[in-house]
């Protein structure tokens, strides 16, 4: 699945709160999300890309939630720079 992320600021980072912390997807089996883990690649405008911590889907809130910093040295994403999040499913 991937959530394409629509910027209209065309400026730079400013500071931190221009960075992406955190996803929370509610009714997630709605959108396709039910299993456990999902690799989370974010892809920049310039293309390039970054895998971030993996998603993980929670039954109990049929919600899927991704948190920064779930992995020691991930880089951080400015949602100023981000063009979409992909959400591959873990085998």
């Amino acid at each position: 699945m991937t959530l394409n992320h629509e910027n209209k600021f065309a400026g730079k980072r400013y500071n931190a709160n221009d960075d992406l912390d955190g996803i929370s997807i509610y009714n997630a089996q709605a959108y396709g999300f039910d299993s456990a883990n999902y690799t989370v690649t974010a892809t920049l405008e310039d293309n390039s890309t970054v895998v971030l911590s993996d998603a993980y889907y929670v039954p109990m809130t049929d919600r899927l939630t991704y948190n920064y910093g779930a992995v020691a040295g991930e880089k951080q994403v400015s949602l100023i720079d981000l063009l979409k999040l992909d959400f591959t499913r873990k085998a």
